[in-house]
């Protein structure tokens, strides 16, 4: 079995002769071009001053039933969980914002090879996922899912390899992840172990962070983000609708 050591060896090694055309750089060009040469922020706005400490907590989108039945509806499509989810995601931000194109940062494991898939360590990539919200709902789950696909092999290349060939220093500031818990070995228990999601203390006007996970019972939702008021009634107004499509969604099942 490897160690997270060697996989860090063996990525150093075969991003050696990387240059700027690679697929991977070309797709981080892309987003920070179609955000004004940053990395995206939230769509809504967040009103808060620099330095402003950060809002914490936990929202349920589904229940076990709903999560099945969105599930279902996503697949109907060529989709899954994932897909729907990130596409709940870009509909919310076009009802409350009217963005046409969805985009964010999103973290990926990298854990590819047999040897690796035992070992322990941060096999992990951050990646971009942008996509244009399609007028019909079949076309955006589509969308969702061919991104996610390209953003996959994007993230085999570090976060601070691809802004150094960049030549640029930007930070994340819009981050959304998936997670499907349900096969994490003792994970039926964690409610009557009364295990806990713990998010760090943080402060900053900017990053605007979702944890979204799949359960056994469900589908919720842990975010960080400004907490200024406004910032506080944009993700409440937020996530409200994010569960509105996914409840739209789990209707076609």
């Amino acid at each position: 079995m490897h160690s997270y050591l060697d996989h860090a060896v063996s990525e150093r090694e075969r991003l050696t002769d990387l240059s700027d055309n690679h697929p991977a750089i070309g797709h981080w060009r892309e987003l920070i071009a179609a955000n004004g040469d940053q990395l995206p922020d939230f769509p809504l706005p967040l009103g808060a001053p620099e330095g402003t400490p950060q809002r914490t907590g936990r929202m349920w989108l589904l229940d076990g039933a709903g999560a099945s039945e969105f599930d279902r509806g996503c697949r109907s499509h060529g989709g899954n969980a994932a897909t729907g989810i990130f596409a709940c995601l870009a509909l919310a931000g076009t009802t409350l914002a009217n963005q046409r194109q969805f985009h964010t940062l999103a973290p990926f494991h990298t854990r590819y090879d047999l040897w690796s898939m035992r070992s322990v360590g941060w096999y992990v990539g951050m990646s971009p996922v942008s996509f244009r919200v399609a007028d019909t709902l079949p076309e955006i789950p589509r969308a969702a899912r061919l991104e996610l696909k390209r953003a996959k092999k994007t993230a085999q290349v570090p976060f601070s390899k691809a802004m150094e060939l960049l030549g640029t220093a930007l930070r994340d500031r819009f981050m959304v992840s998936y997670m499907d818990n349900r096969t994490v070995p003792g994970s039926d228990f964690w409610p009557h172990w009364r295990a806990r999601f713990l998010i760090s203390r943080s402060s900053d006007a900017y990053e605007t962070y979702l944890w979204v996970s799949r359960w056994q019972h469900g589908i919720s939702v842990n975010f960080r983000h400004p907490g200024s008021a406004v910032a506080r009634s944009a993700m409440d107004d937020y996530l409200a609708e994010v569960a509105a499509q996914a409840h739209l969604i789990l209707r076609l099942a």
